[in-house]
């Protein structure tokens, strides 16, 4: 699509963190490997519609369940304000 490779859709900024009790899943850690991100932020369109966006992500890791990966949360917003 040629509009995306030379135009912008929206435009903004964002904060956000992300968390990791190790390294990797398969590092020989023992336990439950925790990790997930969080960000907030605001987008403006090319009509100068603003947009709020937010996502909040954990997964967990554990070599011993089948399948090893289970998604605790995996949600992402963008609202119109």
């Amino acid at each position: 699509c040629d509009f995306l490779v030379n135009d912008w859709l929206a435009k903004g900024s964002f904060s956000g963190f992300t968390k990791d009790n190790d390294i990797t899943c398969g590092d020989g850690t023992p336990g439950v490997n925790s990790y997930g991100f969080r960000g907030n932020g605001w987008l403006t369109d090319r009509d100068g519609n603003k947009y709020k966006w937010t996502r909040n992500f954990q997964e967990q890791c554990n070599l011993d369940w089948d399948p090893p990966f289970r998604t605790i949360h995996d949600v992402e917003m963008v609202e119109r304000k």
